[in-house]
């Protein structure tokens, strides 16, 4: 049991043995580089008709990202089928093409009413990669409420999760134009309660979390502590990323770590037991930076003999779950997804990389 608990652990990559680490060197913990958690405080979306050759528009907005808005803009092309990302960062736009992505840096102009709430116009502006203009309404159509939380479907490979905490749908004169092709917002007729609900087919979300599941890096450890106590750290660097894990809280051979990336603006802190040299990974959370009322992502782990089940929850609402396993022999992860029903019976699987050592021991 325990070898297959050690492989399971080394293969999922979420922490794992140091290799070639000297003895005054404590093991150290694998960062948290499978699941890629984006925390956006606002989510603006429509589905779109056939009057202009997307299927969808997404905006999403983050005014705390520094001294100007971060803004990204999502258009998915219906035929071919593809989504073509904007951005207002550079920064964002490169690490979109690092992930494959067809990125654009555009100047985007957005609009926000005086105050939130029903019949509230928000109104977006910007050109495209070929020039054509395009301008996009969207109407507030109800209150935010918690009443429009929970998934949307997304990516299927690799995994995607996408979780609304609250919502609220579009309202009459909600319209996209592209160009002088012109497609207005139709009425939502599936959850319509006419006289008295008259919803839009798009949505404004706030605290929209996205997780999505992807193959781990190979760490080399560029510091490394000489004991493991509160305080204590490791600086690890990846052929793209730099890391820091600290030590937050320790009681006999279990700790919990925080783990930092001055590239993200997340906050990830995980739980770990030491057992033989090997770190065991029970739980990981995500939250945003800075601080606010979103309730971040959790990733819980519980070992199920060759393969550990895995749980995904918002605050208390649990919205995944599933079951990680390996080929032993190959040590390739696996995560097989439960629930929800879109991704039921998905995985992905990704080669299993080890932490290297390029200078152990404190410097």
């Amino acid at each position: 049991m325990h070898k297959q608990i050690f492989l399971f652990c080394f293969s999922l990559s979420l922490v794992s043995a140091a290799l070639g680490q000297t003895k005054s060197a404590v093991p150290a913990p694998m960062p948290v580089s499978q699941i890629l958690y984006h925390h956006w405080p606002q989510q603006f979306m429509q589905w779109v008709g056939t009057e202009v050759p997307y299927s969808m528009i997404e905006l999403y907005v983050d005014r705390t990202a520094g001294p100007e808005p971060l803004y990204e803009v999502v258009l998915t092309q219906r035929n071919p089928w593809k989504r073509i990302h904007y951005s207002n960062q550079q920064a964002l736009v490169d690490s979109g093409k690092k992930n494959g992505w067809e990125a654009y840096l555009v100047k985007l102009q957005f609009d926000v009413p005086a105050s939130a709430g029903p019949g509230a116009k928000y109104l977006l502006r910007f050109s495209d990669q070929n020039g054509t203009p395009v301008l996009w309404q969207f109407v507030q159509g109800s209150d935010v409420t918690d009443q429009g939380a929970g998934l949307s479907p997304a990516g299927l490979q690799p995994p995607v999760l996408s979780y609304r905490e609250q919502s609220a749908v579009a309202g009459e004169g909600t319209a996209l134009k592209v160009g002088k092709a012109v497609s207005v917002a139709e009425v939502w007729k599936e959850i319509a309660v006419p006289p008295y609900f008259n919803p839009y087919r798009g949505a404004l979300t706030e605290n929209f979390d996205i997780a999505t599941f992807v193959g781990p890096a190979k760490w080399t450890v560029e510091q490394a502590p000489a004991s493991l106590a509160v305080g204590s750290g490791w600086k690890l660097k990846s052929a793209d990323s730099e890391v820091t894990l600290s030590v937050a809280a320790l009681k006999g051979n279990s700790a919990t770590f925080v783990q930092t990336n001055s590239a993200q603006r997340t906050k990830t802190t995980f739980e770990a037991t030491l057992d033989n040299g090997t770190w065991f990974t029970r739980k990981v959370h995500f939250e945003p930076l800075p601080a606010s009322s979103a309730k971040g992502m959790t990733v819980s782990f519980t070992p199920d003999g060759q393969r550990a089940k895995f749980e995904v929850s918002s605050g208390k609402t649990r919205i995944a779950s599933g079951f990680v396993s390996s080929d032993f022999g190959q040590a390739q992860p696996v995560w097989q997804f439960k629930d929800p029903d879109w991704l039921k019976s998905k995985s992905a699987q990704a080669q299993a990389q080890g932490v290297g050592n390029h200078s152990a021991g404190g410097r």
